[in-house]
């Protein structure tokens, strides 16, 4: 698909007629405010008052969209499946626009802590708005036609306004404990889609020919047994998913035995020391097996 097919296709989710607009992370990338400016679009910082350049460009910014321009095409083809934002169309002056989606960049917790929320990114985004209560999910969608994020699975989510407009709020939103239990996974699901795209390209032979979620699961699960041998790092994690993939994913496989010995032997050092160990005699038995075949 195309990225003006991509756009037709996404853009299509909102109601026709609408002013359409994006709500962009400044900091997601270092193209955004590039675009930003290069579009001559219209286009405001959801943050307030004079800052800094450098916050102006890790700010979110509501821009509009229109079919078939370059900074709409670009944001397709870039940033659409790389979380550089959701999109929405409302009828609401951009004035009245831009101070109701300012409202959300800070939330309260019920014991009374005050957080920064990125909404904006559609990963916290199509976690959030399934969680709200009908109330709160009515006051997110009051001036807006509908509002449409990637999805997990590289489909389109499409939220909408559902019933009459609700009285305007002034209050912080409210996050819940399992909202925020929800929202502190967001980061691990990221990781878990990194790595799974990152083992497509390195080893398409081994994973091309999976479906999605099925990649997704092998991910998880040498995610799951990495952190049974003590690996916390992201960096460790990636490197064991890595050689996991390289092993066919067979750790329970006879002749793998002996790299889980040395993942499990504590006088090699710590996690990390053994890891290298059986990395090096992991890529040791990969070149024997090539050498056979």
């Amino acid at each position: 698909m195309t990225p003006r097919e991509l756009s037709e296709a996404v853009l299509s989710k909102l109601p026709k007629g609408e002013p359409v607009y994006a709500v962009l992370d400044g900091a997601r990338h270092p193209r955004v405010r590039g675009l930003i400016n290069q579009s001559r679009a219209p286009a405001w910082c959801l943050y307030r008052g004079p800052i800094s350049p450098d916050l102006e460009d890790a700010a979110p910014w509501l821009v509009r969209l229109a079919l078939g321009t370059p900074h709409t095409d670009e944001l397709f083809a870039r940033g659409w499946f790389d979380s550089w934002g959701i999109v929405l169309s409302s009828t609401a002056p951009s004035r009245e626009l831009r101070r109701h989606l300012r409202r959300f960049l800070l939330t309260k917790t019920l014991d009374g802590r005050t957080l920064a929320f990125r909404y904006y990114d559609p990963r916290v985004c199509r976690v959030w708005l399934p969680s709200c209560t009908r109330e709160e999910y009515g006051d997110v969608l009051a001036p807006l036609g509908a509002l449409v994020t990637p999805g997990a699975d590289g489909q389109t989510q499409v939220f909408t306004r559902q019933g009459p407009t609700p009285a305007r709020r002034n209050a912080l939103m409210v996050l819940r404990e399992e909202q925020l239990n929800a929202l502190r996974a967001v980061p691990e699901q990221a990781f878990v889609e990194r790595m799974a795209a990152e083992l497509a390209r390195r080893f398409p032979g081994r994973v091309l020919a999976l479906p999605h979620e099925v990649r997704i699961e092998r991910v998880q699960e040498a995610l799951s047994r990495g952190r049974s041998h003590g690996l916390s790092s992201e960096r460790d994690l990636a490197r064991f998913i890595q050689l996991s993939c390289a092993l066919g994913f067979a750790w329970d496989a006879p002749e793998h035995a002996f790299l889980e010995v040395a993942l499990r032997d504590v006088s090699l050092g710590a996690p990390s020391t053994r890891l290298e160990h059986a990395m090096r005699g992991g890529l040791l038995f990969l070149r024997r097996q090539e050498g056979r075949s």
